[in-house]
């Protein structure tokens, strides 16, 4: 009875020895062969089976179709078109080539075979890799944010020439978030076959809006002031000109200061003011 026991265990060590020599074996073979793994795809095309060479044939006609596509970029009723390479974007064969080939060939043994037998059941994707041109991305969307962006238009009151109040609506502003979109301009660019990038916009509202004016009931003019000056004194009337257009518009709430020295400023030639008395 010892002795059949004894050979079964020598039997079960033989077979264990016998597995972990095959799987020694195999795991030689699949690391050293020059092949990427079956069920590898880049940007959709199957390498799997493929030498490196082979791939990277494959992969040429690919790179030249994602750089030739047109890429629009939109924001606020605007857009532009560049090509990848007008925003820096380079092909980086290399990086794509190294994905497709590392995968099932990093990590433990256990996490490499895993990783083949899951790539060989459901496939494993690799996008192209390419260089972007970082600078060329950023002053892009700078360059477009200027023509974009706006200050929002607070709400205000005129007094028409029959003495009543109208109020003119504010309007909307407008902020382009730089970082948010550069980084989607760069998800575009990266996918091989997308062709257009909305930028990221942000609406401003005013401080003050058509309703809130309402809601202060003001239904006709308090005061009027009226004075006269020479016209033909050019220097005094530009000062007059300057001083007025600063004040055009304050809006002063109730229960607030009115300060004439903060809101016109210091009258003084580095400000613009010339020589000459000012009301």
């Amino acid at each position: 009875m010892l002795q059949k026991s004894k050979k079964i265990i020598i039997i079960f060590i033989g077979i264990f020895c016998l597995f972990l020599i095959t799987v020694a074996v195999a795991e030689s073979i699949i690391m050293n062969s020059k092949t990427v793994l079956p069920g590898v795809y880049i940007n959709g095309l199957d390498v799997g089976r493929m030498e490196i060479n082979q791939v990277e044939d494959a992969l040429t006609p690919l790179y030249r179709t994602a750089l030739d596509r047109e890429i629009v970029i939109k924001g606020e009723g605007k857009k532009w078109s560049f090509s990848p390479e007008q925003l820096g974007v380079k092909e980086d064969m290399e990086k794509t080539l190294k994905e497709a080939w590392n995968i099932g060939r990093q990590g433990s043994i256990w996490e490499r075979w895993q990783i083949r037998w899951e790539t060989k059941r459901k496939s494993r994707p690799v996008p192209l890799a390419f260089q972007m041109g970082e600078e060329i991305l950023a002053d892009t969307v700078k360059e477009m944010a200027q023509m974009i962006d706006q200050d929002p238009e607070n709400a205000e009151i005129q007094i028409d020439n029959d003495n009543q109040v109208v109020v003119i609506p504010g309007k909307n502003g407008f902020r382009t978030n730089i970082g948010e979109s550069v980084e989607k301009l760069k998800e575009v660019l990266q996918s091989a076959d997308q062709m257009e990038c909305e930028l990221i916009i942000r609406v401003v509202p005013p401080d003050i809006t058509e309703k809130e004016i309402l809601s202060w009931e003001i239904n006709g003019v308090v005061a009027g002031f009226e004075t006269y000056f020479d016209p033909a004194k050019k220097d005094r009337s530009d000062n007059i000109r300057m001083a007025a257009s600063a004040l055009d518009h304050v809006l002063v709430m109730p229960q607030e200061i009115f300060s004439f020295n903060e809101v016109v400023g210091p009258r003084t030639t580095e400000a613009g003011y010339k020589e000459s008395l000012v009301i």
